[in-house]
């Protein structure tokens, strides 16, 4: 009986890690992002950035500092900062202001940005990024893509959504402000229900090509609003609250959780090397559906991916962009978390 129970265990475990496993993050306790770019692992957690060979992980570099000084940063413990890896320079990114480090972890120089400003992307000698935004005096929050200049002053918005209806409301699975920048142009995802929309524009924000695919909408049924409670629940944020309120009994009273009928289209977008990847919330056997194509929108196809840990729910509602896997090469990269052992695992999966 005993045996049967391990070769189940066995079995379970096998049909959640998929492909090859790479090693163990020894120096890692809660990574918030991970970035892979020549065979290297960028990984950022709190203000420390950490880089790995794909290839043996082993730790070749390590630097960055919590504080408010030159080339510090400050650290939330229901925010993540941020990194994007280029071959000049490392762009690290976190509430009030952006970072230039070289690759070695050299200060190039920093710059102060608007906290409402929650993600954003160098276009050339510009900027894209998703701000919160107030309508005055109506009480609604909405969440925009703009085009920032070099002294990050917005030059042109491109995309509003609303994300609160009001402050007494809460949108528990809200449509996530999807984009990201590849060879200086904006890929921005606009999905509708039952419609996958990406808008691609230039570094001036004049829209250059517009792809659509027609997918079936899936229906947000008392599984995915479980699923999406307990993803609340486990926010460092919302437990603190929590806490505040005298438990979670106390706290729900306060939102108003209010849910949409379907799911979002996409949940995710990545660019790379020449191909748009578009994570859905379509799932099967553990893993997750991906749309990929061309970036000009041809030779689409579906596949599905290891299902990964998602970041926090506030890191999600703020548009932080932050996430346990990449892409390069046609592999996919991603971060397993082994809770009994406390350690974290990074996997690779040919695409």
């Amino acid at each position: 009986m005993r045996k049967i129970i391990i070769i189940c265990l066995v079995l379970a475990i096998s049909s959640i890690l998929s492909g090859k496993e790479l090693g163990i993050l020894s120096d890692i306790l809660k990574p918030q992002l991970l970035e892979v770019k020549n065979e290297k692992l960028f990984i950022i957690e709190g203000a420390e950035v950490y880089i790995y060979s794909a290839k043996d992980l082993k730790l070749l570099k390590k630097f960055g500092k919590k504080g408010e000084g030159p080339g510090e940063l400050q650290v939330l413990p229901f925010l993540s900062n941020i990194i994007f890896v280029y071959p000049e320079y490392l762009f690290v990114q976190g509430l009030n202001k952006i970072i230039y480090y070289t690759h070695e972890g050299k200060l190039i120089r920093e710059m102060k940005k608007n906290p409402n400003i929650m993600k954003m992307i160098p276009l050339g000698k510009k900027f894209v990024g998703v701000a919160s935004k107030i309508i005055p005096g109506k009480n609604r929050e909405f969440q925009a893509v703009c085009i920032y200049n070099e002294a990050l002053n917005e030059e042109k918005e491109l995309f509003r959504r609303e994300i609160f209806p009001s402050s007494q409301k809460l949108l528990m699975i809200p449509r996530s402000m999807n984009f990201t920048v590849y060879n200086n142009n904006i890929f921005l995802e606009k999905s509708e229900k039952g419609l996958i929309v990406i808008e691609v524009f230039d570094a001036d924000g004049n829209a250059i090509n517009k792809i659509e695919k027609k997918v079936e909408p899936i229906k947000v049924t008392d599984y995915y609003k479980e699923l999406s409670i307990e993803d609340l629940k486990a926010d460092n944020l919302v437990r603190l609250e929590m806490k505040q309120f005298g438990g979670w009994e106390q706290y729900k009273k306060m939102l108003n959780m209010q849910w949409p009928d379907f799911l979002p289209e996409i949940k995710d977008i990545l660019v790379s090397e020449n191909k748009i990847y578009l994570q859905t919330y379509k799932e099967k056997n553990n893993k997750v559906e991906y749309l990929i194509m061309d970036t000009d929108g041809k030779n689409q196809k579906f596949v599905f991916l290891p299902k990964v840990k998602e970041p926090s729910f506030i890191n999600r509602m703020a548009g932080k962009g932050t996430r346990f896997f990449d892409i390069e090469n046609n592999k996919f990269y991603y971060l397993y978390e082994d809770d009994e052992n406390e350690e974290w695992i990074v996997h690779l999966e040919e695409i």
